[in-house]
C-alpha cells in the first residue's frame, strides 16, 4: 500500500517501445469502466511511458491517468511529453557496477546521489479549473 491507496493493476505492454504500450494502454481504457480504472501509472521507461500518455490523448473520453516514467531521456524533456521522470546517477550506477564486478569495497553513497525525480507536468493527470499549465505541454486534459 502506498500513501493509504492498493495498487490495483499491472499492465503489461506485448514489449518494451512505445507503440506496445500504446497498444496495451487503448486496450485497458476501452475495456475498463471510467470510476474503476486507475488514477496512476509508473512505467519502466520513459519509452513506455510515452505510449501510454499517446494512449490517454487519443481515448479522450475524460480518461485521466497520472504517467511517471522512468530514465529521464531527452524527449521527456520537450514539449509534446514533459514528462515527470525517475533520472538515474549514471555515473553512480556504473561505479557500482565496476565495484562489484572487481570486488573492491565500494563506498557508500549518499541516498540522494542515486537519482532524482524530475518533476514535470504529466504526473498531475489533470489540470486545474481555470489554470493555464504554465510549462506549455500538449498534454491533454
Amino acid at each position: 500500500m502506498v500513501a493509504d491507496q492498493t495498487i490495483c493493476a499491472d499492465l503489461v505492454a506485448a514489449g518494451s517501445d512505445r507503440e506496445q504500450c500504446w497498444e496495451a494502454m487503448t486496450d485497458y481504457l476501452k475495456q475498463t469502466r471510467a470510476a474503476e480504472r486507475i488514477q496512476a501509472l509508473f512505467c519502466e521507461s520513459d519509452l513506455l511511458a510515452f505510449g501510454a500518455l499517446q494512449a490517454i490523448r487519443d481515448f479522450g473520453q475524460g480518461a485521466h491517468v497520472t504517467v511517471v516514467g522512468f530514465g529521464d531521456v531527452d524527449e521527456a524533456r520537450s514539449s509534446t511529453w514533459y514528462l515527470t521522470s525517475w533520472a538515474v546517477n549514471t555515473e553512480q550506477v556504473i561505479n557500482a557496477a565496476l565495484n562489484r564486478l572487481l570486488d573492491t569495497c565500494a563506498e557508500i553513497s549518499e541516498p540522494g546521489h542515486r537519482g532524482a525525480l524530475q518533476l514535470r507536468h504529466s504526473h498531475f493527470g489533470k489540470s486545474v479549473p481555470g489554470e493555464m499549465p504554465e510549462c506549455g505541454c500538449a498534454h491533454r486534459h
